[in-house]
Formats: C-alpha cells, sequence, structure tokens
C-alpha cells in the first residue's frame, strides 16, 4: 500500500512537472512568435517610411530636371520605368530564392502550423512571377534611352533613388511576407 501511495504520488509530481514543462514550451513559443511578428511589423514600417520618403524623392528629382529640361519630361518618365524594370530583373532571382528561404524556414520551424504562411508566400511569389512576365512581354517594347540635356548629378542621383527603392521593395516583400 506505501509502494502504491509513493508511486502515485511520484506520478503526480511527474505529471505536474510534464505540465509545468508544457506551458513553459507554450510561453516560449508564444514569446518567440510575438518577437517574430513584432520584428516583421518594424520590418514592414521601417521601410515603407523608406520607400515613401525614396518615392518622394524620386519626384522631386523629377520635378528638377523637368523644370530644367521641359521638353524631357516623357523620356525621364519612360527610363524611370525602364531602369526599375531592368532592375527588377536582375532582382528577381534574388527575391525568388528568399521567398523560397523563407518557406523553408517556416516549414522547419512551425512544421505544423505554417500551411497558412505557405499559402501567402506561394501567392506573394506567383505575383512575382506574374509581373516579372508581365514585363518581360513588354521587354521588347522598352528601350532604356537616358534622357538627354540632364547633368550628370542628377543623372547619377536618379540612378541610385531607382536602386535604392527596387531594394526597399524586395526587403518589403520580405518582411510582408514575414507578417503574415
Amino acid at each position: 500500500m506505501n509502494s502504491v501511495k509513493k508511486e502515485l504520488n511520484e506520478f503526480e509530481r511527474s505529471l505536474e512537472s510534464t505540465e509545468n514543462n508544457i506551458r513553459q514550451l507554450i510561453n516560449d513559443t508564444f514569446y518567440m512568435i510575438t518577437q517574430q511578428i513584432r520584428t516583421a511589423i518594424g520590418g514592414v514600417n521601417f521601410f515603407e517610411r523608406i520607400l515613401g520618403t525614396t518615392d518622394n524623392n524620386i519626384q522631386q528629382l523629377i520635378s528638377t530636371i523637368n523644370e530644367a529640361n521641359p521638353n524631357q519630361n516623357e523620356t525621364v518618365k519612360n527610363y524611370v520605368s525602364c531602369q526599375s524594370q531592368v532592375l527588377f530583373e536582375e532582382h528577381y532571382n534574388e527575391s525568388y530564392q528568399g521567398i523560397d528561404r523563407l518557406s523553408e524556414n517556416l516549414e522547419n520551424a512551425y512544421k505544423n502550423n505554417s500551411r497558412r504562411a505557405i499559402e501567402i508566400l506561394r501567392n506573394e511569389k506567383s505575383k512575382l512571377q506574374l509581373i516579372f512576365n508581365t514585363w518581360q512581354s513588354e521587354k521588347s517594347n522598352m528601350t532604356c534611352n537616358r534622357p538627354e540635356n540632364i547633368s550628370e548629378d542628377d543623372f547619377n542621383k536618379l540612378l541610385q533613388l531607382i536602386q535604392r527603392r527596387q531594394y526597399t521593395n524586395m526587403a518589403l516583400t520580405y518582411y510582408k511576407c514575414s507578417e503574415e
């Protein structure tokens, strides 16, 4: 009888210890997920601010260029669009690989709960593919003609801003996927 009580007490302690371990695991998992979501939200907010600032800077620079060269308005807009496409194509594979890495990380880290997140990533990947295919079909109609009569300094600033916007868009897409 004593040994049964002893075993029962031991079992109860073991059960209590297991329950505590499970609670701690749930708390740790919840904390980790919360931190990852906060990081993703912070990244989205950060890159959205940068993107807004970059877009404003591009528009201001285009206005400055157009004031100095009013006949170059359409050429500048076409150049910005064309260069954006060229950069997108250059970084397309990098973006695609980033989405694949994020999918793998989600599958490994959250085996039982990653289905929705992976579905979102697949949708983002499909959008990326659609944009790429659309731009590829338009590519034959586009040539990146450098606007004439603009200063080398303004031209270099424009290129840098277009590149910054492209990188920021890639980072923003990554953080938005992480957030969801």
